[in-house]
């Protein structure tokens, strides 16, 4: 909570001689700085304390971060997987100590996120890195279910309405008990017990568990309206015009997936005409260019 006088301590502390000789003091006073710096948006030093901690602990081979909480060592390695620091080491750093994904970036992708899925312009399902290969004999209700947990987004949807919504023709009983069993075979398909969880008579994809394309996509667009330089802006709708491939594609007929699959559409529209001034000044990018053609 004090920045500025923890970073006097830290530097103190690697001007005792008594310590001179520690081989693990200069990763871990590095980390910490680095810390101390992001919180106080100095960007630029604290990536070269970022590089310098993680170095220092790939040479020695160090994986203990002492001094820092769970969720501050996340924000610093989500910063230095953006940064492309030390990549290999850093991912590491997160799986050994199960960090989860920092809210730094809006759930930004370099994170080894548990479950990864991609539904614009395609359908893929990631789990711990290894792609879910799903047969077409592949249960229909657990993906309508997903389906219709993602364009409910992350605050989720009630209980009662997911199961109206996929089992219109039943009575109320039945469908929640229904819906019961199709949320213990979506955990079991995506092999997590926490992916779904639910809150409050609500259905959600878990966000720190699951990162999905379309989520991160529709909160670029609405950064892509905000008050940002020109610089931030541009970099905010390539990454948005990166990930938005097609359209939602795992409707299955389902009406909530039609609108939200529309809304998407016109966030993307809206990205296309910010991104329109400083293409035409810098030139366009491919993504740029192809989503301008589609427009």
């Amino acid at each position: 909570g004090r920045p500025a006088k923890a970073e006097a301590v830290l530097g103190s502390m690697l001007s005792e001689p008594r310590l001179g000789h520690n081989r693990i003091l200069p990763f871990l006073v590095a980390l910490a700085q680095a810390d101390c710096a992001y919180s106080q948006q100095r960007e630029e030093e604290a990536r070269d304390l970022c590089a310098r901690a993680f170095a220092a602990a790939r040479k020695e081979g160090l994986w203990i971060p002492f001094g820092l909480s769970n969720k501050r060592l996340s924000v610093v390695c989500s910063r230095a997987l953006q940064a492309e620091i030390e990549k290999e080491m850093v991912l590491e750093m997160i799986k050994r100590w199960n960090l989860k994904p920092s809210t730094i970036d809006s759930a930004s992708e370099p994170q080894p996120w548990p479950i990864r899925i991609v539904v614009l312009g395609r359908f893929s399902i990631h789990c711990r890195e290894e792609p879910l290969t799903l047969s077409a004999k592949a249960p229909k209700k657990p993906l309508e279910l997903l389906s219709l947990l993602i364009c409910a987004g992350q605050n989720g949807i009630l209980r009662e309405t997911a199961a109206d919504k996929l089992w219109p023709d039943s009575d109320g009983d039945r469908a929640i008990r229904a819906l019961n069993t199709t949320v213990h075979r979506l955990r079991r398909l995506l092999g997590d017990d926490e992916v779904v969880a639910q809150q409050g008579g609500h259905l959600m994809l878990n966000k720190e568990r699951c990162w999905v394309d379309c989520w991160r996509f529709q909160s670029l667009a609405h950064r892509s309206k905000g008050p940002v330089q020109p610089e931030t802006a541009e970099k905010i709708c390539a990454e948005a015009l990166s990930l938005y491939q097609g359209e939602y594609s795992i409707g299955y007929g389902l009406s909530a997936a039609v609108r939200y699959a529309n809304q998407l559409h016109n966030y993307w529209l809206d990205v296309v005409a910010a991104t329109l001034p400083a293409s035409a000044a810098r030139g366009f990018s491919e993504d740029a260019g192809r989503a301008i053609r589609q427009a």
